[in-house]
């Protein structure tokens, strides 16, 4: 779930299903998640739930350090910290962005992402342009850190911390900033599409195409892309076309979309 996307004035816990459900979180105890909704008071088992997002009126979101981890833990969930520091008892200290540090066993931890000056999340510049042309009718915008049904980008059992989440017949353009050295990113399609749909992953640099992938359906590991040169371009685009079905099930990821950069952000 995404703070951003919270209802104004309400918390909102978002279950396994996708469903989600917004009142005021009470408290968390001993794995329950205690929950005021519209029927009342609720206690909800945490492991049934994918995310909780707070009031974003009463919710200040910290600014990203250029240098930082993101922990992902086994119970799928994650934090972002600005230092870490292993420990001789076999337990990891975390400094998160705010609040105080805290111990975790490194058994409970199943992955560790690392992000510095020069290794940018494509999540984190905006594009310039976005270009959806429906099989037949609607409008849908590309996401962030998240696939194209706002659910968590989900490949082969797999979860990413970042990426791109688009759909067949979609396009994103990104401006190249001087610093901008290469791109590269992982394609698949979502676990949600439960192993249909079919796609082809495209991208272009000054309007001229670089790189295509063959037909990716449901089933097709995450295919990395090559490393793609910037230096001295103006602009790139990230394209999603049709496969064999129309846009049926193309939940189409570009999972750990990374720019690399040759000097430090400021």
């Amino acid at each position: 779930a995404k703070l951003s996307r919270a209802p104004s004035g309400q918390d909102t816990v978002r279950f396994l299903t996708g469903d989600d459900l917004a009142g005021e979180l009470v408290g968390i105890d001993g794995g329950l998640v205690e929950f005021e909704a519209s029927l009342g008071r609720t206690k909800l088992d945490q492991r049934r739930l994918r995310a909780l997002s707070l009031d974003p009126d009463l919710a200040v979101t910290p600014v990203l350090p250029a240098m930082r981890w993101v922990a992902v833990f086994r119970d799928g969930s994650r934090c972002t910290a600005k230092q870490l520091l292993p420990r001789d008892d076999f337990t990891l200290q975390l400094i998160p962005l705010t609040g105080e540090p805290f111990f975790i066993p490194w058994y409970d931890v199943a992955r560790l992402c690392r992000f510095d000056a020069t290794l940018l999340p494509l999540s984190e510049r905006a594009p310039a342009e976005v270009a959806y042309t429906p099989f037949l009718q609607g409008a849908v915008d590309v996401e962030r850190n998240a696939n194209i049904q706002r659910q968590p980008l989900s490949v082969r059992g797999r979860e990413y911390v970042s990426g791109i989440g688009m759909t067949s017949r979609m396009a994103a353009t990104y401006a190249i900033e001087p610093e901008d050295e290469a791109f590269r990113a992982l394609v698949a399609l979502d676990d949600l599409a439960l192993d249909k749909g079919s796609v082809t992953f495209h991208i272009d640099v000054d309007g001229k195409n670089v790189w295509s992938s063959p037909v990716i359906n449901g089933q097709s590991a995450p295919l990395p892309t090559p490393v793609i040169d910037l230096q001295g371009k103006q602009r790139f685009t990230l394209r999603v076309d049709f496969g064999e079905s129309g846009d049926v099930a193309d939940i189409a990821d570009w999972c750990d979309a990374q720019i690399l950069r040759t000097t430090k952000v400021k």
